[in-house]
């Protein structure tokens, strides 16, 4: 996801059962890149779709 903007943006999440977050830009090196081993799923399966806020001008990349 690109936030190229300059406010905050949320993207909906389809299927978002076991995606992690990998990439954060908008953290400070080196907390802008995690470990997916060790990172909680983000987003629960049995609401469906889920909202994810990217912070202003940043890039977050996340895997399933």
């Amino acid at each position: 996801m690109i936030n190229a903007h300059w406010e905050d943006a949320d993207f909906a999440i389809q299927e978002n059962y076991g995606w992690k977050r990998v990439i954060d830009t908008s953290q400070r090196s080196p907390q802008d890149i995690f470990d997916p081993g060790n990172e909680e799923p983000i987003g629960d399966a049995r609401f469906g779709e889920a909202q994810y806020r990217v912070k202003a001008r940043s890039v977050v990349v996340l895997i399933k």
